[in-house]
């Protein structure tokens, strides 16, 4: 979570969502004095009244999303497993935590970006909250969905579905094998 008392502004940064890209872009203008050490904190963690400020948050497609999560436990350690055993594996984990369910990770967020259209979402976020474009560094960058599409099976998107259903529906994804972002 970034707050930016000089621009008035808390980003939300929900995991796999480019948090660290934007984390590393706007560390300048982040109050350290507010006491959220936690990379992933959400709004209900904040103790003070925050209603004069500019909330928002990035959300991604969740079949990308997952994908980039795979990939990178894939990398650490599970590189046996396909990516149906992991969605089997980390289904409870994924249904049940708010760090994966993106609307209760968001929940009180007013302002929602799409991961989708980085670009022109950073730059309309920036410009939302007074700031000069500023530039996202690449910083663990996910793979092109077309690199990864031979893991995604109807099986896998019938999971995901399920699992993501409400995030699908509130943030308007399209899940299917061709929705490249």
């Amino acid at each position: 979570m970034i707050i930016s008392d000089k621009y008035n502004f808390i980003l939300v940064l929900p995991p796999r969502t480019a948090s660290r890209s934007m984390s590393s872009a706007l560390h300048r203008f982040a109050d350290k004095k507010h006491g959220i050490s936690e990379f992933h904190p959400r709004l209900k963690q904040i103790t003070w009244d925050y209603s004069n400020y500019f909330t928002a948050g990035f959300v991604r497609n969740p079949v990308d999303r997952i994908m980039s999560l795979f990939l990178k436990e894939r990398k650490k350690k599970m590189k046996h497993l396909t990516f149906l055993e992991f969605l089997e594996i980390w289904r409870g984990k994924l249904s049940n935590s708010s760090k994966w369910q993106l609307h209760k990770f968001l929940k009180g967020v007013d302002h929602i970006y799409h991961y989708e259209n980085l670009p022109d979402s950073w730059n309309q976020f920036c410009a939302d909250v007074g700031l000069n474009k500023i530039s996202l560094p690449h910083i663990g960058l996910s793979k092109k969905r077309s690199e990864f599409e031979e893991h995604v099976t109807e099986e896998a998107l019938n999971i995901i579905f399920e699992i993501f259903e409400k995030d699908i529906e509130l943030f308007n994804f399209k899940i299917g094998v061709s929705d490249e972002s």
